[in-house]
């Protein structure tokens, strides 16, 4: 389960995606690639220098959980860069992670915060970067490959035990999620259900080609349905 401790934010954004007139054109879609392979030698030493800074000379325990910043100040790179992926949509979100625990350290995440409407304009930036130095960039918000499973109150879930029915409806899929547990009486609340769609299929699935999510808690482990597993393969 991925754990955001620190969120740093300097936030000037609006929240719905701008709309361009006739007399205001339309950025090239590879303008933020241009702009981060002639400035990621910078970024990068902006953003390391504002780890040490907030984390380390603040004492953080950085051996554990992952840090989050955001930044929309034109004076600094990581400002700069926040606001060069907003001139094509001023709703993108945009987030640069810093975990000790991985390789590479740093990472940057554009995201539409789970917005239909924007995948057009997340899809259309930053598509002609060779292999970055120092970040991993990512676009949308990845779903959680490594956990084993989730603890819900009252319920505990373990992937290897997930059986999954997947009907299609028209160009999207339906799923119903079957969880196995012993325990009686178990609901799952709203809450707990987004955060299980967005752990176990990550914001592009979700967006792009998932509809309808039913979680169903059962004593049972149906062998004839997918697993987990089998079903990120399928929607690949």
């Amino acid at each position: 389960m991925r754990l955001y401790i620190l969120i740093i934010s300097i936030c000037l954004g609006t929240i719905s995606c701008n709309q361009k007139t006739k007399d205001t054109p339309i950025p090239k879609p590879d303008y933020l690639s241009s702009w981060f392979i002639q400035n990621e030698d910078s970024l990068f030493t902006e953003f390391t220098q504002l780890v040490q800074t907030e984390l380390f000379s603040n004492n953080h325990d950085t051996n554990w959980g992952e840090y989050a910043f955001q930044n929309e100040d034109s004076t600094k790179f990581m400002g700069r860069f926040t606001l060069a992926a907003k001139k094509y949509c001023d709703s993108l979100g945009v987030t640069f992670f810093y975990n000790k625990s991985t390789t590479p350290h740093v990472r940057i995440l554009l995201s539409t915060d789970y917005n239909k409407n924007f995948t057009t304009a997340l899809d259309t930036i930053f598509i002609f970067v060779p292999k970055p130095k120092y970040f991993i960039v990512e676009k949308y918000e990845q779903p959680d490959l490594h956990s084993d499973g989730f603890s819900l109150p009252n319920l505990n879930i373990d992937n290897k035990d997930l059986r999954i029915l997947m009907q299609s409806k028209d160009s999207v899929k339906n799923l119903k999620i079957f969880i196995y547990s012993k325990a009686k009486n178990v609901t799952i609340d709203n809450d707990n259900k987004e955060f299980l769609k967005k752990e176990l299929f990550g914001e592009e699935l979700l967006l792009k080609k998932l509809n309808d999510i039913e979680f169903i808690v059962t004593d049972t482990i149906n062998s004839k349905l997918l697993t987990l597993s089998e079903l990120r393969n399928s929607l690949r």
